[in-house]
């Protein structure tokens, strides 16, 4: 309780303890900045399967960054059209009976049975199907260890999570799991070069395992692996204005009989005004578990 003398103005009892945590964040507050972001990406794949399942992204996401630490929130608005569900796309299996959710002999299942996560490469006469929702929501925070000017490298670690939120009913937008990740990266500036290293690790959820109608079969769960994941990649200044990165990620198999993920992507970024940014970038896949390919343009807008 509060109490208070004639004459004497009183204040809330929290004012001395609010007042002590501005003047704490006050310096990063100084420093903070705010970049919001937008694009359109195209994607294509077979995913192992007979036919292509292609993807339109509209991704919209904000970035903080205040004093040693980069946060940044993002989804996605998703058209989907094929015959590859959320979990093929990035754990597709080769032919094993004992991954295959729809095996009872029930092959005139929509032209071929296979079920989310399992099943025998489907033949061509499988209908595609088309989705549209809001993809999962990608969540993360990292902390700037060390800078190049400080120790001569650059260090950064910190976490991800990712989160649906589409219902797991819309199996070809989501699994209806929740990820978190643990990342560190290793960078040194060689130059106009600055090479770079990353490595990092997923707690994966295990998705019910549902068939080619997104139905789910009832007591059976995909057993997903918590894989191991690398990156390198290159950076450097073709102008004043103009930044080139190639990145190759690989990423462990989330299954046993599935394909490690392999993918090599570039990124162009030109810095328009000093509050406007424009990219656009393209990546190819070298396994079923990656697009064939990925086009797609982002500007952002800081603050």
């Amino acid at each position: 309780m509060t109490r208070s003398r004639p004459g004497i103005p009183t204040y809330p009892a929290g004012l001395p303890a609010a007042l002590l945590a501005l003047a704490t964040i006050s310096p990063l507050l100084a420093h903070a900045q705010t970049t919001l972001s937008t694009g359109v990406e195209l994607r294509q794949g077979d995913y192992g399967r007979s036919s292509s399942t292609e993807e339109l992204r509209i991704p919209f996401a904000v970035r903080h960054a205040a004093g040693s630490w980069v946060f940044r929130a993002g989804s996605d608005l998703s058209r989907i059209n094929g015959v590859a569900n959320a979990i093929e796309r990035e754990a597709r299996r080769t032919a094993d009976p004992t991954l295959d959710p729809d095996d009872d002999d029930d092959d005139d299942d929509d032209g071929g049975g296979g079920g989310l996560g399992g099943g025998p490469v489907v033949s061509a006469t499988e209908a595609a199907r088309t989705a549209t929702g809001l993809g999962d929501g990608q969540f993360s925070a990292f902390y700037k260890a060390l800078s190049p000017a400080q120790a001569g490298f650059g260090l950064e670690a910190g976490g991800r999570v990712k989160v649906p939120l589409s219902s797991a009913d819309d199996c070809f937008i989501t699994n209806g799991e929740v990820d978190y990740s643990l990342e560190a990266r290793l960078s040194r500036p060689v130059g106009r070069f600055e090479p770079s290293f990353t490595l990092g690790w997923t707690k994966r959820g295990d998705p019910v395992r549902r068939d080619s109608r997104c139905q789910v079969i009832s007591g059976r769960r995909v057993d997903f692996r918590d894989p191991l994941y690398f990156g390198i990649g290159v950076g450097t200044e073709i102008s004043t204005v103009t930044t080139l990165d190639i990145d190759y990620l690989y990423r462990e198999k989330l299954l046993p009989q599935s394909a490690p993920l392999s993918q090599l992507r570039a990124t162009l970024q030109f810095r328009l005004t000093d509050l406007l940014r424009l990219g656009v970038y393209g990546a190819t896949g070298f396994t079923d578990a990656t697009p064939d390919w990925i086009l797609g343009s982002s500007v952002g807008v800081r603050f």
